[in-house]
């Protein structure tokens, strides 16, 4: 009885869901979708990678005037007025690309995707390299 519940459950659900979805570009297939999505989808202006980064530390992971960084939680209490680029280089602040600069991301625009970049401390950074993400027991966590 359970099992037929979460069943029915999960079917309303799912209808729900496709009652909610809403075509953007009816009629449209091939090439022309793909077109039509890239100028519905590209942005106005990209910024460069120093912008990207100043606005990551500025705006994105700042807050009550400090970044806390992504792996560790570290936090820094940010020095208004300065240059936040050579700010965050001499406290070990460094920008991690979630997708590896190497398999795609090292240029522009994907580059300066804020998606795609949070604050780490430089060493936890180093350390991590490319290795995949993935849950490890507490325990066998090194630091």
């Amino acid at each position: 009885m359970k099992h037929q519940f979460q069943t029915i459950i999960i079917m309303i659900i799912s209808i729900v869901d496709l009652q909610s979805q809403e075509i953007i570009f009816p009629g449209i297939r091939g090439d022309s979708l793909t077109t039509e999505l890239k100028k519905y989808n590209t942005p106005k202006t990209v910024l460069t990678y120093d912008q990207a980064r100043n606005k990551l530390y500025t705006e994105s992971f700042q807050q009550n005037d400090s970044i806390e960084c992504y792996y560790s939680g570290y936090k820094i209490s940010e020095l208004l007025g300065t240059n936040i680029l050579s700010w965050t280089a001499r406290y070990g602040i460094q920008t991690e690309h979630l997708f590896p600069r190497s398999l795609g991301s090292a240029s522009m625009p994907a580059l300066g995707d804020l998606h795609l970049q949070v604050p780490t401390r430089a060493n936890i950074n180093t350390l991590r390299r490319n290795a995949p993400f993935a849950e490890i027991p507490d325990a066998q966590t090194q630091y």
